[in-house]
């Protein structure tokens, strides 16, 4: 009897970035009965800096809150409308403090209540902890009352609920602590062995959600490799995959009586970032002429398949606030020229490539390999702007903090 596998695609609206998830087969039956679901993905391990269930630490809530461990007082709906997730209301009290009520009966997966002071400990311990949290909630205080939590700012803060829907923002018991990277959140599942490549998790029977865990078990699997991660999903090593090689969905697209595909844009973006410390970007003339010589539209139709579309701005077209509500630099690379000869740079020498004072213009591009796509384009856009005569020099490494502290 075949499996019925789905292959889930989320497209990107925004420059070049396509996330997917998929490849879903019914789970396994173990000889008891459970229901086992093993999902493999390269976003979790050292090179995506999540290595545990800790929302205080790094990056790790993402996996909490992708893997069904925590939960936040707030989140966004499939409408990017904030709604409450363990929270019941909340309360603008006046311009520096917010009275969140939570819900009455939402418990830990330990079996403990959650209260007004169970999550006025595990805000304070997550601005103790984590490096983003203090900038971005920006606390002054915070007090409990029965089922009532009280943040108040240190300034105006319109935007506090959305940023306590940030993944580190994951509801945990810090009275349990953090026992070999596992957390105790709220959520349909607990995790009960943590590692750097793997996270085991089964059904937490103290759910307080409507919707009911489905799985018994639940085997999430790093695999930093997309060819690996493709060949994963082919030999039925997993039942489900994140973050497949663009390159790898024909594979699955040929075949729709073994693999479904639904599609969706998200906000999620491949985006490249000035350097205003390198003297050559501090005139708006280079960094407009580099924003023109970029071909966004060639870097979706062909190195992501189509699977995205260019960004014209930080939100997608799906927004209200996104789209064309905001105008975008168009691709021309002799305007580009123009700009950079205005700028006082030429090809004087005959290279190929534009200089001024003797000097090329020449600029380094930093960029990381654990997402396929990223150092593919970077080599596009070297060779985009090597037509208007800049001289690019790609770097891909993972160990890219490193190499950016160093300059």
């Amino acid at each position: 009897m075949k499996s019925s596998k789905k292959l889930s695609l989320l497209l990107s609206a925004l420059l070049a970035m396509s996330a997917i998830t998929g490849c879903g087969s019914e789970p396994a039956k173990q000889a008891s009965g459970e229901k086992v679901f093993t999902y493999g993905t390269m976003a979790y391990g050292p090179a995506m800096e999540t290595t545990s269930t800790d929302p205080h630490n790094s990056y790790d809530g993402w996996a909490a809150i992708r893997y069904g461990v925590g939960e936040t007082l707030f989140k966004f709906n499939e409408n990017m409308q904030l709604v409450p997730w363990i929270a019941e209301k909340f309360e603008q009290v006046d311009e520096y403090t917010i009275r969140v009520t939570i819900k009455d009966n939402v418990v830990f997966s330990n079996g403990k209540k959650v209260t007004g002071a169970a999550v006025k400990a595990c805000l304070e311990d997550l601005v103790a902890r984590h490096d983003r949290a203090p900038k971005d909630l920006k606390i002054e205080s915070i007090t409990a009352e029965g089922q009532d939590v009280i943040i108040r700012s240190t300034e105006k803060m319109p935007a506090l609920l959305n940023y306590l829907s940030d993944p580190y923002g994951c509801i945990i018991d810090v009275e349990a602590g953090i026992k070999d990277g596992i957390a105790v959140g709220t959520g349909p599942y607990k995790a009960v062995k943590v590692t750097d490549t793997q996270v085991d998790l089964v059904k937490n029977e103290n759910y307080w959600g409507d919707v009911k865990p489905k799985m018994d078990k639940i085997f999430v699997k790093s695999i930093t490799d997309g060819d690996t991660l493709t060949m994963a999903m082919q030999n039925g090593e997993v039942d489900a995959v994140q973050g497949l090689p663009y390159s790898s969905l024909d594979l699955f697209k040929g075949d729709t009586s073994k693999y479904k595909l639904s599609q969706t844009e998200t906000s999620r973006v491949y985006q490249a970032a000035f350097n205003f410390k390198t003297p050559e970007l501090q005139d708006i003339r280079i960094r407009k002429a580099i924003s023109m010589a970029v071909d966004k539209d060639s870097f979706t139709k062909v190195l992501l398949n189509g699977n995205g579309a260019p960004a014209i701005g930080p939100f997608p077209a799906n927004l209200s606030f996104g789209g064309d509500k905001v105008k975008s630099v168009p691709y021309d690379p002799e305007g580009a020229k123009a700009l950079l000869a205005e700028a006082g740079y030429r090809d004087t020498d005959g290279d190929g490539y534009v200089d001024k004072d003797g000097k090329n213009l020449e600029l380094r591009y930093l960029t990381y390999t654990s997402r396929q796509e990223l150092p593919l384009l970077a080599e596009a856009a070297q060779a985009n702007l090597k037509k208007i005569g800049i001289k690019l020099n790609v770097n891909a490494t993972d160990n890219y903090k490193a190499f950016l502290k160093n300059g």
